[in-house]
């Protein structure tokens, strides 16, 4: 996204002065990507929302404040949010040598957000929102570190933890995703 861009601010400018675009080079310290994908840099769905379509985090949000999903689009960023709660479970399963990104920003900005839309009373909302900050924090640490093996297994109890928090206060709020709504184990 930030070389397109980039390409689009360079050929403007080229445009204007009448000459040729030369290469772009960049460097990046910490790129990873997801062989599901070799084109896509991996990164939590959560955090991608924050830089492309940060209406969801809104929608999410206010669908877990007021426990109901009003519209399709709704309907669609929980679903992505089980998804996502998914994607960083299993980012928190087994040791990665080249890493796995985890949700941070995301994680802070729906914090806030429910922190900012809920009732005054309403404690349920309250430990969401500190526990989608804790898991945040949490990340960050680990983030913080050389991201080796000792660092994952001391990480990835508590990330665990707040995770499936996180799903079982999305479920107390929402109630259970259709596909399980329906079972009777």
């Amino acid at each position: 996204m930030n070389i397109a861009e980039l390409r689009s601010l360079q050929t403007e400018i080229a445009s204007e002065l009448g000459i040729k675009c030369g290469r772009i080079t960049t460097i990046a310290a910490d790129a990873r990507t997801i062989a599901k994908s070799p084109t896509q840099v991996a990164m939590p769905i959560i955090d991608r929302w924050l830089d492309q379509v940060p209406d969801r985090l809104h929608l999410l949000a206010d669908a877990l404040v007021h426990r109901s999903v009003r519209t399709d689009s709704q309907r669609r960023a929980v679903a992505e949010w089980r998804q996502a709660l998914v994607e960083l479970k299993s980012a928190t399963k087994e040791f990665n040598n080249d890493g796995v990104p985890i949700a941070i920003e995301g994680l802070r900005m729906l914090a806030a957000y429910v922190n900012a839309t809920a009732e005054p009373g309403d404690t349920d909302a309250a430990v969401l929102a500190t526990k989608l900050q804790a898991l945040a924090d949490h990340n960050q640490g680990y983030e913080d570190t050389k991201r080796e093996a000792g660092n994952f297994r001391t990480w990835s109890p508590a990330a665990q933890y707040f995770v499936e928090e996180l799903e079982r206060l999305t479920n107390l709020r929402l109630g259970l995703p259709p596909t399980l709504a329906g079972s009777t184990a």
